[in-house]
């Protein structure tokens, strides 16, 4: 079976920090063991309020389920400005075929050893996103909070809870060890109210509430 690997990622971002973070994917995916394709969003799919033009999580997932052969093939979901090691994403891919979904957090390229509670890449099983499809927010990207309602989706298929104090460890197999993938550090543009803020806010505190009231966001 020839296993299809997606990269779904917002590729927004055209800075020399997101340049140089991009051009470590081609070694890392060739090296994946897998026929990778990227599912990207630029101007698409964007709420007509928000100047940036941000994605929907959940269209970029559904066009790269769209390209699934297998219910064993992969999706791996990054930031635009996401490094990759050269073995990275084939332990990535070995990990979610196995466990079937999991989340992963950076570490910062200047030599920084506390980790970020955000997630820079996903992984899942074609198959698990399948199953779990409807139980993912209908959450903008580039935008708070989706990143740590996923995460703790993925824990709740084993029954692991989560709170903001635990989010900062990685639970096998629902997180891959931090460092996996790096990250030059930057200034948020995550921070303060906007309407797609406000959205992804709401959203997660929908969520919260009705699957993970320990998780306070």
């Amino acid at each position: 079976e020839c296993l299809e690997v997606i990269h779904v990622v917002d590729a927004f971002g055209d800075s020399e920090r997101h340049r140089r973070a991009q051009a470590t994917w081609g070694a890392a995916f060739a090296t994946s063991g897998g026929f990778t394709k990227r599912v990207t969003a630029t101007n698409e799919w964007h709420r007509s309020d928000d100047e940036r033009k941000r994605p929907y999580l959940k269209n970029l997932l559904t066009r790269a389920m769209a390209q699934c052969a297998s219910p064993n093939d992969v999706v791996v979901w990054t930031n635009a400005d996401t490094i990759f090691k050269p073995e990275s994403v084939g332990e990535i891919i070995d990990h979610a075929q196995k466990w079937g979904a999991c989340s992963i957090r950076r570490l910062e390229t200047d030599g920084r050893t506390e980790p970020h509670m955000g997630r820079d890449a996903f992984a899942f099983q074609a198959g698990w996103l399948t199953k779990h499809f409807a139980d993912i927010p209908d959450f903008i990207l580039a935008a708070p909070c989706f990143d740590l309602v996923l995460a703790a989706l993925i824990r709740k298929q084993r029954g692991i809870p989560s709170g903001k104090e635990n989010l900062h460890d990685d639970i096998f197999p629902c997180e891959m060890p931090t460092g996996t993938v790096m990250h030059e550090p930057h200034e948020s543009s995550w921070l303060g109210d906007s309407p797609v803020n406000d959205w992804n806010k709401k959203l997660a505190r929908e969520w919260t509430t009705a699957n993970m009231p320990t998780l306070k966001l």
